[in-house]
């Protein structure tokens, strides 16, 4: 399957970054206009109805340690089954429930399914209506029935689980994964105005009797306002800090949906973190937890847990000086141990570490914290970094990290030297020198900058072949060159200073590593390329980082794509994501993999690894908001960058984004030719960097300002501050900068009919024949 686009046809719209042909919504008649009060947004709107031919996953979390597992009609996955149920810090308690309604029990294969983000409804023909839910914070699950039976009892299921026996109203059972917890099933007991019809269970996880009993109680006393919290809290995420409506309702119901199943993730199951993915990887890792951590925390708002994060994993931080790992903080961390085998965990937590502090603008972290970003640095340069400044690392401490079992082989071994940790530790290095200079640590300082130098000189000189076209990979231990193509050169464009070099290295990689549906690890060209994660063929850790579908990488693949000037072909593939969530896999969410290939016969690829993975979900969301709306805030600075990269496809777009203590609310109309925007700020002493395709970045000072308008045709922009009187402050003019302009052209010329990757025939890859 081809995607083409041409920027021929389109290169107006992509100089103006906007594009022809729509209309304003009725109210909005003049940009300077402030937004409209925003439509109700409730849960309810969010209901995504699921066939039984479809049967998707299901699963809600209780923002703690316990997360509940299913399939809408059966669950009959291949992969995911085993962990149905109610799992509980790493235990499966449960697989799953059996409802008998006058000795009868109900065929969920008949149900009408309606998923929402609070709950899961099964309506069935007889008029039965089932609902599942959880509680912020309690190890409960609430099922509901609305029925005429007079008689209603639910059964749990499973291998590991046995019922013991009852006490008073409790039916009490045990399981073999966690046989130190109790587990009863006990009726709900409704107000006595409430419905003939509403009958139901909780089922309770404790300790002890007297644990359960307790439970019980405050459950029965406080149910209908620990409901009403918890939809409270998922729509405050809503409407506040990730505000978001446009007249693409598709577009904002993903958005919305992945929102929340992400926060969903961000849990205090071991100091505060966010799930790596469900339904295996519900432990913390370091290297997921920092990648998560912009689409997450940042972009959403969500400072606080931001700041809690980097905090707990700083208390797991090696910092014993005569250990090898001296200053790396875990790559993974679980209940009962943790592991430092990764490189690149300890760059994004500084990196990450900056990004709050551009986000929030609070510097008391940095004071708290310099000890631990210190050693991160001087940990490296101790025992990890070679005569060229680079990093060093084992062939499997990447994020492609696969082994053989059981003699530990790597099945993508990307020893010593890779592009993506070059580019992670340059970051760091550049975090550092800031810390550094906050601290008014001079020694540090001058000691990082030069490390930081010395690498990138030598980076252009050995990742950079003539006539290959793209970055090498990784250096091998005895200095030779990797040249695979895979997306990790995507990560490090930022230290390469050729413009040109990065647009055409931008082209190869779209056209032979991604795919609409996602990102491949490998190019299908490469010998070791494998078409499918799933298959009778070989091992699927042999294909996880040989040709398997990350979606993740998406981030990335896009960003790069939308600052070489294609935010059309990038948004295909956010698109093709939004289509996924709303229609396939995991109920509004991303999975962790997908095949590189459709299997014969299918048009589209299998989806693999977890059904809901925390960077996947989040590296979607901050492209969306700093690279398509273009809002990037530092505040270390006190500027907001805004750099709007707005596809075709959208003419309408309201949003707020937090910055700081203050709120940004921005809005987007397009009619023809025009694009408008506004942008406003309360309380913010800083400056706006409007940075538009054609024109010259402007800095705009906010102080005194309640927002301006930004009105944008093909070869002038119109920028008018307002105050609180509604009185003009200023009015600025810009025409557009002939020098980047020749650079648009010119970025124009190279992805001229760019296209996404195509399977090939299955007969050229080798490891299927």
């Amino acid at each position: 399957m081809f995607y083409r686009f041409s920027l021929y046809l389109t290169v107006i719209a992509l100089i103006i970054g906007c594009q022809p042909t729509s209309t304003m919504k009725p109210h909005q008649t003049a940009s300077s206009e402030k937004p409209q009060v925003a439509p109700q947004i409730s849960l309810d709107s969010l209901a995504i109805h699921v066939s039984a031919s479809e049967n998707r996953p299901v699963s809600f979390t209780n923002k703690r340690s316990g997360y509940y597992y299913t399939q809408t009609h059966n669950n009959d996955h291949p992969e995911h089954r085993w962990f149905a149920g109610f799992n509980l810090a790493q235990k499966r308690l449960f697989n799953d429930y059996q409802i008998t309604l006058d000795s009868d029990s109900v065929n969920r294969q008949q149900a009408n399914v309606t998923v929402y983000p609070d709950k899961l409804v099964r309506q069935y023909p007889n008029g039965t209506v089932e609902q599942l839910s959880l509680f912020d914070d309690q190890d409960i699950v609430r099922i509901s029935i609305s029925t005429d039976a007079q008689q209603v009892a639910l059964t749990l299921t499973g291998a590991q689980i046995t019922q013991t026996r009852q006490h008073a109203e409790m039916t009490l059972y045990r399981s073999d994964e966690a046989p130190q917890k109790l587990i009863a099933v006990a009726p709900i007991v409704l107000p006595k105005d409430a419905k003939s019809r509403e009958k139901g269970f909780y089922v309770l996880i404790g300790d002890n009797i007297e644990t359960l009993s307790a439970t019980l109680k405050s459950a029965r006393e406080n149910d209908e306002r620990w409901q009403q919290q918890r939809q409270q809290r998922m729509l405050t995420l809503l409407t506040g800090n990730a505000y978001l409506q446009s007249r693409d309702v598709d577009l904002v119901k993903a958005i919305q949906w992945q929102i929340l199943n992400l926060d969903s993730l961000m849990t205090n199951q071991h100091g505060k973190g966010i799930y790596a993915g469900l339904p295996w990887f519900n432990e913390y890792w370091g290297r997921d937890s920092f990648i998560a951590l912009p689409g997450a925390t940042l972009v959403t708002g969500q400072f606080e847990f931001a700041r809690d994060m980097i905090t707990a994993f700083a208390k797991f931080q090696d910092r014993d000086p005569e250990s090898k790992f001296f200053g790396r903080v875990p790559n993974r961390v679980r209940i009962e141990d943790i592991d430092y085998h990764t490189t690149d965990g300890t760059p994004r937590f500084v990196i990450e570490m900056l990004h709050y502090v551009q986000y929030s603008g609070d510097t008391t972290l940095i004071k708290r914290l310099y000890p631990n970003v210190k050693d991160s640095i001087d940990g490296a340069l101790r025992n990890w970094v070679d005569s060229k400044g680079y990093l060093l690392h084992a062939d499997n401490e990447t994020w492609m990290d696969a082994r053989r079992e059981p003699d530990k082989v790597p099945y993508s071994p990307r020893g010593t030297r890779a592009n993506d940790i070059q580019a992670l530790w340059f970051e760091q290095l550049n975090a550092g020198i800031y810390f550094a200079e906050v601290m008014n640590d001079k020694a540090s300082r001058l000691r990082w900058q030069q490390a930081r130098d010395k690498l990138q000189s030598n980076f252009t000189q050995d990742f950079i072949l003539d006539d290959l076209g793209y970055l090498v990979d990784h250096l091998n231990q005895d200095g030779s060159a990797d040249t695979q193509l895979r997306p990790n050169q995507l990560y490090a464009f930022d230290m390469i200073e050729d413009s040109r070099f990065v647009s055409n290295a931008t082209k190869t990689s779209w056209q032979q590593l991604v795919y609409p549906w996602g990102v491949a690890s490998l190019d299908n060209r490469d010998i070791d390329f494998h078409p499918f994660h799933l298959t009778e063929k070989y091992h699927k850790d042999a294909a996880y980082h040989n040709g398997t579908v990350w979606l993740w990488n998406n981030g990335i693949a896009m960003q790069r794509m939308i600052e070489v000037g294609g935010p059309d072909i990038a948004y295909q593939l956010f698109s093709n994501m939004n289509e996924q969530a709303l229609h396939r896999g995991v109920v509004g969410g991303l999975a962790e993999n997908a095949d590189a290939y459709p299997h014969q016969l299918q048009t589209l690829p299998t989806i693999t690894g977890t059904y809901l993975q925390a960077w996947s979900n989040a590296e979607h969301l901050r492209v969306w908001y700093q690279y398509f709306l273009g809002v990037r805030p530092d505040l270390i600075k006190q500027e907001i960058t805004f750099a709007p990269r707005i596809p075709s496809l959208l003419s309408d777009i309201d949003f707020q984004v937090r910055v700081g203590d203050t709120q940004l609310n921005g809005s987007f109309q397009r009619s023809g030719a025009t694009a408008s925007y506004r942008i406003e700020i309360e309380s913010f002493r800083g400056a706006l960097l409007l940075d538009l395709p054609s024109f010259p970045v402007t800095k705009i000072d906010l102080q005194d300002c309640r927002y301006i308008t930004i009105e944008q045709t093909t070869d002038s922009i119109q920028i008018i501050k307002v105050d609180d009187n509604e009185s003009k402050l200023q009015e600025i003019r810009l025409t557009t900068d002939n020098e980047r302009l020749k650079t648009i052209q010119r970025q124009q010329q190279t992805l001229f009919e760019t296209r996404f990757s195509s399977p090939l025939s299955l007969e050229n890859h080798r490891v299927l024949n």
